[in-house]
């Protein structure tokens, strides 16, 4: 039987909320922060996405061979991990001058980020979460050196340091 892996890695950002995990339109079910779950389907093409609240993925469409499984990595927007803290801190930096100092030309910093956050929850809602893809062959297989020992780099032949790359 065939599967379908989801990664999900440690993130700062979503780490309390569980994505919810569609595969061909029907929710499979929901993987938390630093998880890792199996689905079998059927050998074939399956659509996958994911998603949290209102926003979600892109639908990406995986080929499953019969017998193997084909992994997918989820997580949240690629710079999520920095810039919802950065944001955070603009705010928050924003409201502390103002009431001590009277500075207002952090208001030019502020207003980037919030129209950032705002595209991110309403146009930018379907790419909020990431979907990549690899296969995983059932049995790996390493190749083997010229000396008759395994490659220790999976598989890849390369030349000694002394030889050079010809």
């Amino acid at each position: 039987m065939s599967s379908i892996i989801l990664q999900r890695h440690n993130e700062y950002v979503n780490s309390q909320r569980g994505y919810r995990i569609f595969i061909d339109g029907v929710e499979a079910g929901k993987i938390g922060n630093g998880e890792t779950k199996s689905y079998a389907v059927a050998a074939g093409s399956r659509k996958v996405m994911a998603k949290i609240d209102w926003c979600g993925s892109e639908e990406i469409e995986v080929y499953v061979k019969e017998g193997e499984s084909v992994t997918v990595a989820v997580s949240g927007f690629r710079f999520s991990n920095w810039l919802m803290p950065l944001s955070s801190g603009i705010i928050a930096l924003h409201f502390i001058l103002g009431m001590t100092i009277d500075f207002s030309y952090l208001i030019f910093l502020v207003i980037p980020v919030l129209l950032g956050l705002i595209y991110l929850l309403t146009i930018g809602k379907n790419k909020y979460l990431r979907l990549r893809c690899t296969l995983v062959p059932r049995r790996p297989f390493r190749r083997r050196s010229e000396t008759g020992k395994a490659d220790p780099l999976n598989g890849l032949l390369h030349p000694s340091p002394l030889q050079g790359y010809q």
